[in-house]
């Protein structure tokens, strides 16, 4: 049995049956493609010749997330502590918390087993790089 197909509105053919469904299964051919063959008085879709089978391979794979892209279904799924209101009450509080503290309190940490104290060169260095982030935030410093 001799196929022909309409594709792109231009006739292609003739093919086998073999050949129009390893065509499909390629993905060259569309079932919706239009098709005729011998003792048809009119063209139908290629899903209508008898042997043509769907590709019955493996479905296809669903879209790729997208990079960057939100992880959650709905905005309820987002835990609290990834959500932006919290980010900004933290950042807002937090900073100013540890800029205080750093000049006015006293910050112990462990070495090697013993009870140290912050030094003037970590309180320097701490203290710049919060007020780094605060003029960031109420100069509007931006990228």
């Amino acid at each position: 049995m001799n196929i022909y197909v309409q594709q792109n509105d231009q006739q292609q053919g003739p093919f086998t049956i073999e050949q129009a469904s390893a065509k499909v299964a390629s993905g060259e051919l569309s079932l919706s493609s239009l098709a005729w063959t011998e003792g048809w008085t009119d063209w139908q879709p290629l899903s209508s010749v008898a042997g043509i089978e769907p590709h019955s391979g493996p479905p296809p794979l669903p879209p790729a997330p997208s990079q960057g892209g939100p992880r959650f279904a709905t905005y309820s799924d987002v835990p609290f502590y990834r959500r932006q209101w919290f980010f900004w009450i933290m950042y807002f509080t937090l900073t100013p918390i540890a800029l205080g503290i750093l000049l006015f309190g006293d910050i112990y940490y462990p070495k090697r087993g013993e009870i140290v104290k912050f030094g003037l060169a970590n309180r320097i260095v701490a203290g710049i790089l919060a007020c780094l982030v605060l003029y960031r935030v109420f100069a509007g410093g931006t990228e």
